[in-house]
């Protein structure tokens, strides 16, 4: 019979390698899910409009005038290019 020991350094083990592969970039190591790069994300982003009519074309976010919202403003304009207008 294993000891408390036995399984507490195995658990700890396993635990350890689970770590060290989120740390490399694996998630859902059971699943084989890997992390998946802001260009591939980029490339899943669906622009379809499913708001009702009379909420169609509302802009809920207008970035302010600082540096940071700025960037937050491109990257706004590039993914809704007809539908919301970020440009300035």
């Amino acid at each position: 019979m294993p000891t408390f020991r036995s399984v507490k350094r195995g658990l700890t083990i396993v635990l350890l390698v689970l770590f060290l592969l989120n740390v490399l970039g694996y998630y859902g190591v059971f699943m084989g899910l890997q992390f998946v790069n802001q260009k591939e994300m980029r490339a899943l982003f669906d622009d379809d409009n499913f708001l009702p009519e009379e909420l169609k074309g509302t802009v809920f976010y207008y970035p302010g005038s600082n540096a940071r919202e700025e960037d937050i403003r491109k990257k706004l304009a590039g993914m809704w290019k007809e539908i919301y207008k970020y440009d300035k």
